[in-house]
């Protein structure tokens, strides 16, 4: 086989199908961008529950070790929002509402709520519903023990 021949049987790619491609492609960025946007409000709100219920199992260790209760201030109103023993304040994602529910009643957004951790590892207990648009995660601590559970979705809490 001669040069000639062997050049003709080696093909690349013609113009036309690399500018289907890169049309193809940037459609493709075109799109991603909404869809991971979507996807994000539920994956804050629920690193944020994650982060309330390391903060609440860290007042809880506090209170055994030292040996004092440690209290957590639950404020509802905008931005909602946590206090641990009146000084490390931590926002909530913005738009994020917060329910509470004790074992006797139910705490509206405008009334301050304070969480004790004993130095025992009970605490008073409560129910604590983090709310964004459609995504729900509740907290519940346990009264007698201060067990920490973490649920999503759960609406008969509330």
């Amino acid at each position: 086989m001669t040069g000639r021949a062997k050049a003709k049987l080696v093909r690349g790619f013609t113009l036309l199908e690399l500018l289907v491609v890169l049309a193809i492609a940037g459609l493709l960025m075109a799109a991603v961008p909404p869809l991971i946007s979507a996807v994000i409000p539920g994956t804050e709100l629920k690193g944020a529950t994650r982060q309330l219920a390391v903060s609440l199992r860290h007042a809880r260790f506090s209170a055994i070790s030292r040996g004092v209760p440690v209290e957590i201030t639950f404020i509802g109103t905008e931005p909602a929002r946590y206090v641990i023993n009146d000084k490390e304040e931590q926002l909530l994602p913005r738009g994020a509402t917060l329910h509470i529910r004790t074992h006797d009643n139910e705490v509206t957004g405008d009334d301050p709520f304070r969480l004790r951790f004993y130095p025992d590892g009970s605490s008073n207990g409560a129910n604590i519903l983090l709310r964004r648009k459609q995504h729900n995660y509740t907290v519940s601590v346990d009264w007698l023990m201060g067990k920490i559970r973490i649920s999503q979705d759960e609406p008969n809490v509330f």
